[in-house]
């Protein structure tokens, strides 16, 4: 067992469920005949959804629009569109929450507090799954305020502790001279 550092969820990626989302990804794919998911179309994935369940048509319909979200999200990092970036966030929680089923009551609570927050731009889940931690894109102003209340209203609704930890992105990867 892995003990989540950020809202303290015990979870355990070798479990059956992380497994089964690899092989619903591998056996859409050897339907649809591509090399992964990340070359299928929502067109294509339609052509076969009498062929599969409909937990594993939308389970790899996440990943296809996964995928574009990350393009756009690309292209909105370039023009600085926070707004783009931070809907985009939200959908993508919101799929892998309903759609490929891996995120958790406490997660989901997380996430949905912090869209009523004006301040937060965006926040989704991040990790393998089945507990994990949030990112959120928030305002430098209302950091402070937000982890306290964040962390009230977790402990308020799930007797745990939330804990908060501020990061600063940088350039990313990068060549160094």
């Amino acid at each position: 067992m892995d003990v989540n550092q950020y809202h303290n969820v015990k979870h355990d990626l070798s479990e059956s469920a992380y497994n089964d989302r690899r092989a619903v990804c591998e056996n859409i794919s050897e339907l649809l005949n591509v090399k992964a998911q990340r070359d299928a179309t929502k067109e294509q994935l339609d052509t076969i959804k009498d062929k599969i369940t409909e937990g594993d048509y939308y389970k790899a319909l996440y990943v296809i629009q996964e995928n574009e979200r990350v393009k756009t999200f690309s292209r909105a990092i370039q023009e600085d569109d926070i707004k783009t970036l931070g809907k985009l966030f939200y959908q993508s929680h919101e799929g892998l929450s309903k759609k490929y089923k891996v995120s958790c009551k406490e997660l989901d609570f997380l996430v949905e507090s912090a869209k009523a927050n004006p301040n937060v731009i965006g926040s989704r889940m991040m990790g393998g799954g089945f507990g994990g931690c949030t990112i959120n894109i928030i305002l430098k102003s209302d950091y402070k305020r937000f982890k306290k209340d964040i962390s009230k209203k977790f402990q308020k609704e799930f007797g745990n502790a939330c804990s908060v930890y501020k990061v600063k992105l940088s350039k990313g990867t990068h060549i160094l001279k």
